[in-house]
């Protein structure tokens, strides 16, 4: 059995499975557990099950803020285009080793 009013969810049941069933709705409808106060504290007698939820108070309702982030990335530009200068100038000296070792004569290894 469930009880609900504007501040509380009261739960009386025989089965656990029905207790987890009724906490999941409390919780789905904004309720939270009372383990603070002795009114409200679960309880247990044989195999029935004694709980209310209330409504969570203003200060423990967490708000979630929408933060912006701007990142300064002109260090790491500055670092990439640093390496790809230097890739370049890699480059233009393999191309200028390899076409001055196209014209040389050299020897020629056998093939087996």
């Amino acid at each position: 059995m469930q009880v609900t009013n504007e501040e509380k969810f009261s739960v009386d049941a025989y089965s656990f499975v029905d207790v987890l069933q009724a906490v999941q709705k409390g919780v789905q409808q904004g309720f939270v557990l009372d383990v603070e106060t002795n009114e409200n504290y679960p309880q247990q007698w044989g195999t029935r099950y004694l709980l209310t939820m209330v409504r969570p108070k203003a200060e423990e309702v967490k708000k979630v803020q929408e933060m912006t982030v701007k990142i300064d990335a002109s260090a790491v530009q500055e670092v990439v285009d640093k390496a790809v200068a230097e890739v370049k100038e890699m480059v233009e000296k393999v191309e200028q080793v390899e076409q001055g070792t196209k014209g040389k004569p050299g020897r020629k290894t056998k093939q087996g």
